[in-house]
Order: structure tokens, then sequence, then C-alpha cells
């Protein structure tokens, strides 16, 4: 006969055994799901990255066609007809091109060929130094298709060809030489087309760059490169790459063919698919790459590829049949990722859900056999714990079984309490890794300025410098308004690298945030007029990376917030720490402010920085305080709990 007892054991066992399987099974899809979330914004944020590495390149390669353009056009007699009208420009041209070769390495032949096909000049680049082909061994290259090509391109026009292996006498190169060229059009003074100056890429510089992220990959992450057909040009098997040079269909298509649809009709994203080579799950992101950065290439005649040189433009001549791009993309297993948050696999699923499940058995059988004041005061902790205090525990008086079942909710609670530490921590890493990603495209909206804004305000102001030099007696006149417009971009060139530093201080990854913080106030107070009075304590290093970046930020929005509200005369920065702290206090002698107020209107202009100050540092785990009151300064402590101690004289890059 079936007792009390041993019902309400049965119906008790049943209901938590529900109870613990469900809750277990659902933590462990949240927690693939936030791990694949998670995942899936770091790999596209880093294949962009990646992208943007290939791209700045490729940028660099364009650049340098146009400037060897520019200088044979600039060179007189050099491209006319006959060589011999300027004996000392072909010495220079050969010159140029030969220093321009040694000192960008990339190269592995500077050519000018001129519009019937035969080459003027030749330099040859390898082991370090460069060479100029002697005239008597320069080739007619009329018959190449790359010539034929390219010499019918729009002045401005880029030619590209296929990246592939380089051949000679129709015989793949050993070792292999991976090569893509670029070409344009130059013209005389006349405006004709005089010929094509064309660059061979030893394109090994590209694809190194993507070799040497996989080399520095933390989550198992492969990367790969195929051409618009999906053949690899790149591929963690080696033996798979170039399968279009070797007849080999070593295609995208063939391995993952649903992959290899979706890279056809987007552009970049992420996916996830089940990997018929592994036997899994694993998430890819993926990014096109267009041989001339900023615009669609296509397809002309035996393979070449052309683009119009004003970016945004599109050009397809006839004949042109499909699209030329890379797609680069990374591959990682799904199950790979469960260690990055300390996650289950499976197996540690069961153990633990089998584990709890045995003692949640013990507990109910327990409940069942003896209901007593011991068991209320489980209860009233158990109380606490549903309320928030993990702290709670139960006295255990005795070793039977009242007294076990005391120990084993102990031991409860104080996996809930670990659970509850390491998702904290958790948290911490969550907001540590969004303000690096936000770092990371600070970098790139820099790097951007630097290249292009910078670079192009420099050349700018280079070639006006050139034109006043060059400024015949009868129009000296244009001088002054000339040197006033070069002044002009020379302050625009600073305002850009000032700019850059506030996007990105590269000063933290050399010289740490000590040096950064120091160098910032004295450059913060010689353009603000306050008086700063920057000290240090009790530091025994660096901090880590994310802290770094956080509390520079922070030190930038605090005096920015002094000089734009406090009117104060006189301001004191000071950075202290210890073994497992790190901290900032910035004191003014300004007019002060009604803290309480400002952090009760959060929406207010004047208070959204100290607001998303408090809220960031709490967040982390840290302390924040607001000490001010009107007419008696202002001072704000912001101090960062550390995971580990600080190294002496050392910062993570």
């Amino acid at each position: 006969m079936k007792t009390t007892r041993a019902s309400l054991t049965y119906i008790l066992v049943s209901m938590i055994a529900v109870v613990v399987l469900l809750s277990s099974f659902y933590q462990y899809w949240t927690h693939k799901k936030v791990t694949i979330e998670w995942a899936k914004d770091k790999a596209i944020a880093e294949i962009r990255l990646l992208s943007n590495d290939v791209d700045t390149m490729l940028n660099g390669i364009t650049k340098d066609l146009f400037i060897l353009r520019d200088h044979l056009q600039f060179v007189s007699g050099v491209i006319d007809d006959s060589v011999g009208n300027n004996e000392q420009g072909h010495k220079d041209v050969e010159t140029f091109f030969s220093i321009f070769a040694k000192n960008r390495k990339i190269y592995d032949q500077i050519r000018f060929i001129n519009n019937r096909g035969k080459e003027v000049v030749r330099i040859n680049y390898g082991d370090d130094a460069s060479e100029a082909v002697k005239r008597k061994s320069l080739q007619d290259k009329s018959r190449r298709y790359y010539f034929r090509e390219a010499i019918m391109l729009d002045f401005g026009d880029i030619y590209v060809s296929p990246l592939d292996l380089n051949v000679e006498y129709e015989i793949i190169d050993r070792p292999i030489k991976p090569m893509i060229r670029y070409a344009t059009v130059v013209i005389n003074k006349r405006g004709e087309k005089a010929g094509i100056v064309i660059l061979n890429v030893k394109a090994d510089h590209i694809l190194n760059i993507i070799r040497e992220h996989q080399g520095h990959a933390r989550y198992s992450e492969k990367y790969y490169l195929t051409n618009n057909d999906g053949y690899y040009l790149l591929h963690p098997d080696n033996s798979r790459e170039w399968g279009f040079m070797f007849d080999k269909d070593y295609r995208l298509k063939n391995d993952e063919p649903k992959l290899s649809a979706v890279f056809d009709n987007n552009t970049n994203g992420f996916s996830v698919f089940y990997n018929e080579t592994l036997k899994k799950s694993s998430f890819y992101a993926y990014q096109r790459i267009y041989p001339i950065p900023g615009m669609s290439v296509y397809k002309l005649g035996t393979g070449g590829a052309i683009g119009r040189g004003v970016p945004g433009e599109q050009f397809i001549q006839a004949g042109a049949v499909k699209d030329i791009y890379w797609v680069l993309f990374s591959s990682a297993d799904v199950d790979s990722l469960s260690p990055v948050f300390g996650g289950y696999q499976a197996k540690e699923l069961l153990l633990f859900s089998g584990m709890l499940l045995g003692s949640s058995i013990i507990v109910a059988s327990l409940l069942a056999w003896r209901y007593s004041r011991p068991v209320q005061r489980l209860a009233n902790a158990a109380t606490k714990i549903a309320d928030g205090d993990l702290s709670a525990r139960v006295s255990v008086s005795s070793e039977n079984e009242i007294g076990r079942l005391g120990a084993v909710f102990n031991k409860m609670a104080e996996a809930l309490e670990s659970r509850r530490q390491q998702e904290a921590s958790f948290q911490q890493r969550i907001r540590e890794e969004i303000v690096l990603a936000q770092e990371r495209e600070r970098r790139v909206i820099a790097q951007d300025i630097h290249d292009h804004i910078g670079h192009n305000l420099a050349i700018a102001r280079m070639k006006i410098q050139e034109a006043v030099a060059g400024l015949p007696e009868d129009l000296r006149n244009l001088k002054i308004p000339l040197d006033d417009s070069s002044v002009l971009l020379k302050d625009m060139i600073q305002q850009a690298r000032t700019l850059i530093f506030d996007l990105y201080p590269i000063m933290l990854d050399d010289f740490g945030l000590l040096k950064t913080v120091e160098s910032h106030v004295d450059e913060f107070s010689s353009r603000s007029g306050l008086k700063i009075k920057f000290m240090k304590e009790g530091l025994p290093g660096e901090p880590s990376r994310s802290v770094s970046i956080y509390m520079l930020r922070v030190v930038k929005e605090l005096l920015n917030n002094v000089m734009k509200h406090a009117s104060a005369k006189e301001v004191t920065v000071t950075i202290y720490g210890s073994e497992m702290v790190f901290g900032v206090i910035v004191a003014d002698d300004g007019i002060g402010f009604d803290a309480s107020n400002v952090f009760s209107s959060p929406d207010e202009f004047r208070g959204i920085g100290l607001y998303s100050i408090r809220e960031w540092t709490t967040g982390l785990g840290g302390k924040f305080s607001a000490e001010s009151s009107s007419g008696k300064g202002a001072r704000i402590v912001v101090e960062i709990p550390l995971e580990s101690p600080m190294k002496e004289g050392l910062h993570e890059s």
C-alpha cells in the first residue's frame, strides 16, 4: 500500500525533476543564443577590420598607379613617340621607378608601355633590390591581353587583371607566385593616349594580411578568400588553393552549396549552417572585397577588369559579363564558443542536471519524512534567497537527515551565489567588449581620416607649394593667396591630426595610460588656458586595455565638462591605484553644481556626461561619487575594480 510519505515524495520528486531539467535546458539554450550573438558581433567586426586592412593596401596600389602616371606625364618627352627626345628624362623616370619599387617592395615589375605595345621603361624588383632592364632587352607586349584591354580605357580608368599565379612560357612559376596587375592610361600633352603604366603586384602581400590575422585567431576561427567564381585563393589547407590554375575543381559551392548561394546573393553578413564536412554547426561571417575599393569592377575580354576612377560610379564596357570581386569569410565551430564564457557543453549539462536532481530527491524525501522546525528554518532561508539575499544559510546542528538537508541547501545557495558572481563577471566582460568594439570603430574612422583626408590635404599643400615655386615673374602677384592657401591647408592637416587623436589615441598603444593622460592634460591646458596639475599616487603599473580606454575617456569627458560649465581657473587630475583598483579624481575650483539635481534629470544636456559615466562605472562594479555645491567647485571620483593585479611597466596593446 502506497503511503502518504511515498506519494508526497513521488509528487515532489517528479515536479523537481521537471523543473530542474527544463531550467537547465533553458539555461543551456539561452547561453548558446547569447554566445552566438556575441560571436556574430565579434566575427562581423573582425571581418570588417580585416577587409579594411586589405582595402587600405589596395587603395595604396591605385594611388601609386596614379602617382607613377602623373610623374610620367610630368617628365617632358618620355611619353612621346621618340624616346630620344628626352634622354635625361628617360633616365629620371627609370631612377624614380627604381626608387619607388625598392621603397614599396610589393611590386614585382613597374613598366611604361607605349601606345604601340613596346616596353619603354621596365623595373624588376627582387631580393630587396630594383633593376632597370636595358633597352635592348625590352619586349613587345602588343599581343598581351592586359595591354590590349588596358589601352582601350579612358583616361582615369583603372585596369585590374585576375588574381592568379604568375606564368612564364606557359608554365606556372615554382615556387608559386600569386600576382595581380593594375594599369591605367597615360596621355601626352596633346591629350592623346601615349601608352599605359602597369604594376605587377606581388599578391602575397595582400594574402599575408589575412594569414597574419589567422595566426592570432583565439577561438578556432579559420579564414578563407575566394574569387567570384568560388575558387579558393586562400584556404587553411594549402592544397585546395588556386584550383582553377591546376585544373582542380576546388570551389566553395562543392564544399558548402548553401553557403555559396548566400555569398552570391549578399555582399556581407553572418550565417549559421550545418557543416557537412565537420558534421556539426558552424557560423560564417563574410564580406566582399573589390580590387578597386569603393566600387564594382567588371570582367572584360580575356579576364581583366576595369572600374571608373571616380568613386561611386560603375563602368561597364561592351563585352562585360559579370561583377569581379573576392569573398573574405571566416568560420568557426559553434560548440567551440562555449568555453568563451564558461558555458556548458552537453556532457557537462547532463552531469550538472544529474547532480542537482539527486540533491533535489534527497531534499524531497526529507521533507516528506519529517516536516518540523528545522524545515521551517530551511523555508525561511529559502525565502531570503528568493528575495535576493544569497548570503542566507541554514545552521547545521546535527548529522541526521535534517542536518544533511541543511548542508545540501547551503551548498545550493553557495552555487547560486557563485553563479551570480559569474553572471556579474559576464556582464562586466560584455561591457568591456562594447568599449573595445567602440574603440575599434574609432580606430577605423581615424585610419580612414589619416589615409584619405590627411593624405589628400598633404598632397594638395605640396602641389600648391610646387605651383608657387614655379610661378613666372609676371604671375608673382598670385604668390600671396597661394601661400595663404598653403597655411590654411597646414592648419587643416593639424586639425585632422587632432581629430585622429580624439578618435583613437595611438599614444595609448605605444606609451600606456599614464603617459597618454599626462600628454592630454598638458595639451588641454595649453588649448583651454586652464591651470591643470597632474598627480599620480600609488600606481604599481598599467591597467588592462579596456580599463585604460575607459579611464582616458573619463578624464577627457570630465575636463571638457570643467571647460564648458565650471568657469574654473585651476584643476587637479589625480590618477591612483593599488593591486586591485584603479581610480581617477578630477577636482576644480569653479562655480560647482547641485549633484543631486544633475542626476535626477539625466535627460538634460548638462547632466548627460556625468550620468553616462556613473552608469558605466557602476555597471563595471566600480564606485562613482560627485561632491559639489554652488560656488565651491567640484570633485569627481571614478574607481574601477581590476580582475587581476596591474603589471609593472606593462600595458596591453
